[in-house]
């Protein structure tokens, strides 16, 4: 395609399950966990942070079950800009994506903010001993170093930073379990009390900020065009990397050894999926409950919180351990964020929407060096100036809204887009439409009422009453037009609705500020759209219709499929498929 003549080169297929597991592993269970649960247990909901990551775990879990369907379906590199594209179309495709390129660029930024605190308790400083203020400005300059060391290890090679990952997120892993078991031991359940200081709201309040630490198993879907089994190793990665982030994969119904040899994917993909989310959630919850009954609300540290809780409980030797365990966390999730992130910039930039160079890809080093290096200077500017509060909300509203809008696109997906048969007739369109608009209206009603006055429960229960009612007659008068044969969401429609429904309402938890910023952005995306996007785009349609030119494209187009699917099995698409396969 035309993205190939100005890149000409691909990005090699390097990545193994093992690779995608650790890449999942490496941003779920890095540096989220460490950097958020001090900040918001201190100042949004206090001991209670254990129940907001099980409020955030549900929406975490809804959404991967809508993600691993599309992952299946769509093994291609650039995620959720791939599905809704595929979708809504370009437009919806591109505010989705540019709110997830802000997401990841933050998330980054926020994360290895994270370093300073935690190495300065490693070496024995104040925790802002490396911060330097300046003109009302705390300058971050280890943070800033580091992301742009990260930055040059990610542009050399794919499967270089891979290994570099699978070590630091291994050992990650044990101190994690270290961190769990040491703190249980010193834990006082005394310290909890009040539960609720900042009461139920600061629950939800805090599920919207925690949910920081969930933003992972999305990045395993930007690895597709790099992956050596896409069909296979995707959902099996999401999977796993859930699974060992639990660090108890033997109890699940599909562990990593199982998850190779699956035979009965429309089964046991959601069942494991929700077996190892709930106990990823389980893991989280844990670390928070550690931490809260190890010290009182009033001496939690808002920066290198579980380092400071060994110190609390004079366990000094333990602080240089967690410290050590939340830095190489830090590393890790920085390192996948930023892979992710350079993956979604490069294929966007194949279509125009952003300028084309941004998907050159190095002859060397095959890696998207131009996306790689842009993205790594914008997290490490914005981690030099910006305090991590500020980001952690940007991070949300921005994750939460990609989330919305996936699950949204899978169910106009199955209800209107034509699978192997006819397309469906308007009217089936309009009434899938309405439909969907009275879930979405329902959810944004009832996150109001709440807002407004928590305690209209007659105002609660009849817009959850309404969304209930309209996703049932959806599920009864409503014709899929593209059932899946291979996985697919289970307790369809339901469960995307419901991801609908949940995230919605976190969204309604964050703050103005947050708001301001994604109106803000929203809007000048917009305008970037209008004035570059479509002009380029429509330059690029004018150029693939130039005589000779359709039949090069669709034969690079033919070569790109077969690429995606292994020789094996190019005979055997989910189209023409009638029966479930097993997987390889």
């Amino acid at each position: 395609m035309e993205w190939r003549a100005e890149g000409k080169h691909d990005m090699k297929r390097v990545l193994s399950v093992l690779d995608l597991v650790c890449l999942g592993i490496g941003m779920m269970l890095g540096a989220g966990v460490f950097v958020t649960t001090g900040f918001v247990a201190s100042t949004m909901a206090g001991p209670a942070v254990i129940l907001s990551y099980a409020v955030a775990g549900i929406s975490a879990l809804l959404s991967s079950l809508c993600y691993s369907e599309f992952a299946v379906r769509m093994p291609l590199v650039g995620g959720a800009y791939t599905y809704v594209n595929a979708v809504f179309g370009e437009y919806l495709a591109w505010v989705t994506v540019a709110n997830l390129i802000l997401e990841y660029i933050l998330a980054n930024a926020a994360a290895i903010r994270g370093f300073a605190p935690y190495f300065s308790m490693l070496v024995n400083q104040p925790a802002d001993k490396f911060i330097t203020p300046w003109q009302g400005y705390n300058l971050d300059w280890w943070a800033f170093g580091l992301s742009l060391a990260i930055t040059i290890l990610l542009t050399l090679g794919t499967k270089e930073s891979s290994r570099f990952n699978i070590i630091v997120t291994l050992a990650h892993v044990v101190l994690v379990v270290f961190i769990i078991i040491a703190g249980l031991v010193k834990s006082k359940p005394s310290n909890t009390q009040p539960f609720f200081p900042f009461e139920i709201r600061g629950v939800f309040n805090g599920a919207a900020l925690v949910f920081f630490s969930y933003i992972g198993f999305d990045s395993v879907a930007c690895s597709a065009e790099e992956v050596r089994n896409p069909k296979r190793d995707l959902p099996l990665g999401i999977l796993g990397a859930l699974c060992i982030t639990s660090a108890q994969t033997r109890d699940l119904p599909l562990g990593i050894l199982g998850a190779l040899s699956v035979r009965n994917p429309k089964r046991d993909l959601p069942l494991g999926i929700l077996g190892a989310l709930g106990v990823v959630t389980i893991c989280y919850m844990l670390m928070s409950a550690v931490l809260v009954m190890m010290v009182p609300l009033a001496a939690l540290d808002k920066g290198a919180s579980f380092a400071a809780a060994f110190s609390y409980v004079n366990m000094d030797w333990a602080r240089y351990i967690v410290a050590l365990g939340a830095l190489m966390g830090i590393i890790t999730t920085t390192l996948v964020g930023m892979y992710a992130t350079s993956r979604i910039v490069a294929a966007v930039g194949r279509q125009h929407i952003l300028p084309p160079f941004l998907a050159r890809v190095h002859p060397r080093w095959a890696t998207p060096y131009v996306a790689t290096i842009s993205q790594g200077i914008a997290s490490a500017v914005i981690a030099l100036f910006t305090d991590f509060a500020d980001l952690a909300e940007m991070v949300s509203i921005s994750t939460l809204f990609a989330f919305w809008m996936v699950a949204l696109a899978l169910i106009w997906h199955r209800y209107c887009q034509p699978g192997t048969g006819a397309a469906p007739p308007m009217k089936h369109r309009a009434m899938v439409g309405a439909h969907m608009g009275i879930i979405v209206a329902a959810s944004l009603a009832f996150t109001i009422v709440y807002q407004v006055h928590q305690q209209a429960w007659i105002g609660l229960v009849v817009c959850a009453a309404v969304a209930i009612a309209a996703t049932i007659s959806l599920h009864l008068m409503c014709k899929q037009y593209n059932v899946p044969t291979l996985y697919g969401v289970p307790l369809f429609p339901y469960v995307p609705a419901l991801s609908v429904a949940v995230n919605a309402f976190l969204l309604g938890q964050l703050q103005k500020p947050a708001y301001e910023r994604f109106g803000i952005w929203t809007g000048f995306i917009t305008l970037f759209y209008i004035f570059y996007s479509m002009p380029a785009t429509s330059y690029r349609e004018d150029r693939s219709a130039l005589p000779g030119k359709a039949v090069v494209d669709s034969q690079q187009q033919l070569a790109e499929q077969e690429s995606v699917v292994p020789p094996s099995k190019r005979q055997l698409t989910e189209q023409d498929s009638t029966q479930p396969q097993a997987l390889p």
